[in-house]
């Protein structure tokens, strides 16, 4: 044995000599192994990408807490429903890490928007002094979006999390829902005090306790906090005495939120109102209120790779690869010769599928429709002459492949996917209208520029030198008659010289059977027309 392989082997052996007997007395000892996830700014594809990491090394590592340090105001101001797929992927990463029996814990700075999800998600919430948490309802909707469902979407999110979490379900919807009024309701009964936020719906249904409803924001308390005046929506007026209701006093105190405004917490509302379980001013702090008194923190910093990923999936960066990557290969496909166009229509495709495919968005199967779709348009481009079968099915494989590129699944299973679904669909509408428009303007000025005269070939080819675009064989049958086999609609084929040919007519729509005569051959086109014109009126067969 070489003395390379010999010293590498005994290094080896040295390494797990010492790692493991450490690793074994850290367990005995009882030191939790913490891996500490920040996630601050957007919540995009970096952030999924980042959190899919984080727990496979948290699991190989055999983390015992995962924390999840938030500060964040969820997805792009531009694009805020974005942000609800990456948080529920993000979900499924705290999930894998659950069932790996790792502790999920979130510190929260700020968590808006999708981030106060992730927040009411984690099996434990704390909050830092000064931190806010809530107002997560969508700023805009997509085309065709309905907004009472986008909202609905939200709301049953917040709901399921907030139920398996055993946190205050109201509050949680309030977040989303800015039409909910909550009040906080204190019952004093034989089996002690419980603090509840419900509805005045639900506090009729609980204790028959309707409140008067005030019709005029001038009638409000002059007591009530000034962001109750200001809803675009009275509340309703509860007495300030408790209501006897059987054994049980009943007392309405405040209003948590009116409509017109969605719910956003402070730290001391969010640890008073239970939907947090205390404050802590630092990772110390933390770890004290978790009785973990002794930690090795593990610190998980997203990467330049993972940062570079974010950029290139943005919404806006992903439309723009797509226009140039489609607009490039169709000028080669229109032009071949230039090279260029296809160079720097293919480097965009390339970057854009192997961005999403980092992502985790892009899989084979779409890569693989959107190149067959590319193939049989160029087949029908270049080898069947009219447009027919071929091209409609490459222009439907190749909508397919981009739709399911900008997803992570291909059949919609919930209500979060056909919202995701229809975001999709409005990005590749997007797509196509920027390339048309871009095609539109390439066609127009590009050829008025130095760089296309320069690409452009300056030799005149004239017949007179025998240059020609047709083939010399299909050159001579110019006036040759022949029969139709099968419907020329207005492509088809045609019996020629005693062997089968694909021709065209000029438009009109011819039966088989009908006599044809080649008028003109443009490259590997033969164009034909009928012998003896159809009746007028006939339609044709």
């Amino acid at each position: 044995m070489p003395k390379r392989r010999r010293r590498f082997h005994a290094y080896l052996t040295a390494f797990l000599v010492l790692a493991v007997p450490v690793l074994a007395q850290e367990e005995e000892k009882g030191i939790s192994r913490v891996y500490a996830m920040p996630i601050q700014g957007e919540i995009g594809d970096a952030t999924a990408s980042f959190a899919n990491r984080v727990v496979a090394q948290a699991v190989r590592g055999r983390a015992n807490v995962l924390l999840v340090e938030l500060d964040t105001h969820g997805a792009t101001v531009e694009e805020p429903d974005a942000g609800l797929e990456e948080a529920k992927r993000v979900l499924e990463s705290f999930e894998e890490a659950e069932r790996n029996g790792i502790r999920v814990v979130a510190l929260v700075e700020n968590a808006v928007s999708s981030g106060a999800l992730l927040a009411v998600a984690c099996q434990d919430l704390y909050v830092r002094p000064g931190a806010t948490i809530g107002a997560a309802q969508p700023k805009y909707e997509l085309p065709g979006a309905d907004a009472e469902k986008s909202i609905a979407v939200l709301r049953t999110a917040f709901r399921t999390w907030a139920e398996r979490r055993g946190r205050p379900v109201n509050l949680a919807m309030a977040m989303v829902d800015a039409d909910m009024e909550i009040w906080q309701v204190v019952v004093r009964g034989p089996e002690g005090v419980e603090t509840l936020y419900l509805t005045p719906d639900e506090i009729w249904e609980r204790f028959e306790i309707r409140g008067e409803l005030l019709r005029q924001l001038v009638d409000l308390p002059r007591d009530l906090p000034e962001w109750v005046r200001e809803g675009t929506k009275p509340p309703h007026k509860y007495d300030r005495d408790p209501y006897v209701v059987g054994e049980r006093a009943v007392s309405i105190t405040k209003p948590i939120t009116v409509p017109g405004r969605l719910l956003s917490l402070t730290a001391d509302e969010a640890v008073e109102y239970g939907l947090a379980q205390g404050l802590a001013n630092d990772r110390e702090a933390l770890f004290e209120r978790l009785r973990l008194p002794e930690t090795r923190v593990v610190e998980m910093k997203p990467t330049w790779a993972e940062a570079v990923v974010g950029f290139l999936t943005h919404p806006i960066v992903s439309i723009i690869l797509v226009v140039v990557g489609i607009l490039g290969i169709g000028i080669e496909l229109l032009h071949p010769g230039f090279a260029a166009p296809g160079i720097v229509g293919l480097s965009a495709l390339a970057v854009f599928f192997a961005a999403n495919w980092f992502a985790g968005l892009a899989d084979v199967l779409d890569i693989v429709l959107i190149v067959i779709g590319l193939l049989l348009l160029a087949v029908e481009i270049f080898l069947i002459p009219g447009f027919g079968v071929t091209g409609v099915s490459g222009i439907l494989l190749l909508l397919a492949g981009l739709v399911l590129t900008f997803q992570d699944f291909t059949i919609p299973r919930d209500a979060v996917d056909l919202q995701i679904l229809v975001r999709s669909l409005f990005y590749v509408v997007l797509s196509i209208a920027g390339t048309i428009g871009a095609g539109f303007l390439a066609a127009r000025y590009l050829p008025e520029t130095q760089a296309f005269r320069d690409m452009t070939a300056k030799i005149e080819m004239k017949a007179s030198d025998g240059y020609t675009v047709a083939r010399p064989e299909n050159t001579a049958l110019l006036g040759v008659r022949g029969k139709a086999t099968t419907p020329l609609r207005p492509a088809g084929k045609a019996m020629i010289r005693d062997e089968l040919r694909d021709v065209m007519t000029r438009g009109e729509w011819l039966q088989a059977g009908v006599d044809v005569e080649v008028v003109d051959v443009r490259a590997n086109r033969i164009l034909v027309q009928a012998v003896e014109s159809p009746p007028a009126g006939e339609p044709p067969g």
